[in-house]
């Protein structure tokens, strides 16, 4: 059932000449449409669930009504979800509004800086906002974000009239000093930084400034606050769960700084890739994100890890990301696949196959069969560059005296019967037989009992997978049938586009409005979970497109109209769809042309 069970007018639509007691019903369903905030909404939905079993309760024996009220039921429930995140929003804003009203005294540059320093020497991250005429600086502090409308202040306690530029960042306990990390160039900040501190708070501080490179660091010139800071961060034990896991996250990124700074410095394929893991870790961190903060710190680490080993074929899997750990081993991979492949050898078909179907498996997040599936590559490449080798002896010997030993009967004759067979294989394959997993499977033996050195079973296999070439019978492939399998392609593409919007999106609801990450979190969560549903109809369809006789046409209309409906009144995809995060999005759009296609492209039985 769609979301339009909760609307006045599809109700009595459903329940004219019924004769329903439904007054209070309908009263409630025009609470809800008229009403305008969330609670009012919510006040709505929850009267229409009381009142919906009153209904239920009056006619208990009317199945008809019974399934309007399980898809009312079914919609109360989203549309509900969709209000309390938007009561939360709009009470996580409250306080962030009333600081924004707050009294903009000298004194927030002042006297109440000095705690706020305090805190962040004991572990805990504050907001920074900075002041720069050149000549000196201003910082202001804060636990909550700081609105643009702060600028004034700091601008009138410099006392200026020309041009001051600001930076925007957090204040963090790094290296035994009080760390500046901006969004502009740290080169000459840490100085002026230091003597607005001591002029605002009167205090001396050590201080230092990252930019948004990691490479890009000033320092104030001053030893480290070594017994100062291991006291403060003494005197109170009772730190906030986010102070510690801020003061764990610094000090595991001071500590790998250095070997960043030294892969950065040498350069070399993988250096960007650190550089920009950093940063992004860094951005999630000031998010207060620091499970993602820290999972970005381990690809960071695997990528060194990977560089310092050099070219000797795998890299180290980054910790908990089994995508990123899939990827670095396919990386790692290439340039041998690119060898192989280029080279035509009996092989090499066989590894662009496996290659592309460890690709499939990662991108449906099956990482166990992606990695299976790159062992077996890794067996092909290490059998073709044996084979490259003995190739290589074999011709030294037979330069030096004019022959050699013969290659084993049982072995030659494998080689001899694959590279005659390897090609009416994958022709078979690309005209998608009824047996195709079955070609698949004896083609897949065969190569494990040649890697074993059981050749005989290997030509044993060939021979069978000869006879099963010789009866295997193509599809038939009409017109319609071929659109109609294009049309769930593209739907496939479409919701992998779709995902990719959401992540966009997350991400720009927690770097705009950090308070809402959990808003993004449920965002992602229930819209992931309808592509989910939405792509395993897919790619059951795209697999019953494979066999000669078209689907049944009635009932894939019926999965199809549905989804087509769902994604047209889902009130979560229209909310989504209006986000203010500046994330152009449009998945009714995306998705309802692609589901519409797969409509009109259903084969019809002849």
């Amino acid at each position: 059932m769609s979301d339009k069970n909760l609307t006045e007018l599809e109700w009595k639509k459903f329940s004219k000449g019924k004769g329903y007691k439904d007054a209070a019903f309908v009263k409630a369903l025009a609470a809800l449409e008229s009403g305008k905030t969330p609670q009012a909404k919510l006040d709505a939905l929850a009267e229409i669930d009381k009142q919906a079993a009153v209904l239920r309760k009056a006619a208990r024996n009317d199945e008809a009504l019974g399934r309007y009220l399980d898809g009312a039921e079914q919609a109360s429930d989203k549309e509900r979800k969709l209000q309390e995140m938007q009561a939360r929003k709009a009470a996580q804003a409250a306080p962030a509004a009333a600081a924004d009203d707050e009294e903009e005294t000298p004194a927030l540059l002042t006297t109440k800086m000095i705690p706020l320093l305090r805190q962040v020497k004991k572990g805990e991250p504050m907001q920074v906002l900075v002041a720069n005429t050149g000549k000196e600086a201003a910082v202001l502090l804060s636990r909550r974000a700081i609105s643009p409308s702060k600028r004034k202040l700091l601008t009138n306690y410099l006392g200026v009239g020309g041009t001051v530029k600001f930076a925007s960042g957090e204040a963090i306990w790094e290296e035994n000093a009080v760390t500046f990390v901006l969004q502009t160039q740290a080169a000459g900040m840490a100085k002026k930084l230091k003597a607005a501190l001591l002029k605002q708070t009167e205090q001396r501080t050590k201080v230092r400034v990252r930019g948004e490179d990691p490479s890009d660091i000033d320092d104030d010139g001053e030893p480290p606050e070594q017994e100062s800071g291991e006291s403060e961060r003494q005197e109170d034990s009772g730190a906030t769960l986010a102070g510690d896991e801020a003061a764990a996250f610094n000090a595991r990124l001071a500590a790998l700084m250095p070997s960043v700074k030294e892969m950065l410095t040498a350069g070399g394929p993988g250096a960007d890739a650190v550089k920009h893991k950093v940063n992004e870790a860094g951005v999630s961190a000031r998010q207060k994100e620091y499970g993602a903060a820290n999972m970005l710190l381990d690809e960071a680490q695997a990528l060194m890890s990977a560089g310092r080993a050099g070219s000797d074929g795998l890299s180290a899997p980054a910790a908990g990301n089994p995508s990123a750990a899939f990827n670095a081993r396919l990386a790692a991979l290439v340039p041998r696949v690119k060898e192989v492949v280029a080279a035509a050898g009996a092989n090499a078909a066989s590894v662009k196959l496996k290659v592309s179907e460890a690709g499939v498996a990662a991108r449906k997040q099956a990482f166990a069969a992606a990695n299976a599936l790159l062992d077996e590559v890794q067996v092909l490449l290490d059998q073709a560059a044996a084979t490259g080798a003995a190739h290589v002896q074999r011709g030294a010997t037979e330069a030096a005296d004019g022959g050699g030993p013969p290659q084993e009967p049982a072995q030659a004759q494998y080689q001899q019967r694959l590279s005659a067979i390897e090609p009416r294989y994958q022709a078979a394959l690309g005209d998608r037989p009824a047996e195709a997993a079955r070609l698949r499977a004896v083609f897949g033996y065969a190569g494990e009992q040649a890697a074993g050195g059981a050749y005989a079973k290997a030509l044993e296999a060939l021979r069978r997978l000869e006879g099963m070439l010789d009866t295997a019978t193509p599809a038939q492939d009409s017109g319609s049938l071929a659109g109609y399998r294009s049309t769930l392609l593209a739907c496939r593409a479409a919701v992998a586009e779709v995902n990719a919007r959401i992540a966009r999106l997350k991400a720009a609801i927690s770097g705009q409005a950090p308070h809402d990450t959990e808003l993004a979190d449920e965002l992602a969560g229930t819209l992931g979970q309808f592509n989910e549903e939405l792509l395993a109809f897919v790619e059951a369809a795209i697999a019953g497109s494979e066999g000669e006789a078209p689907p049944a046409a009635q009932a894939l209309k019926a999965q199809v109209v549905g989804f087509i409906a769902q994604v047209a009144a889902d009130p979560l995809i229209q909310h989504v769809d209006r986000n203010p995060y500046g994330v152009a999005m449009e998945i009714g759009k995306t998705l309802g042309q692609r589901l519409e296609s797969i409509r009109d492209a259903v084969p019809e039985p002849a």
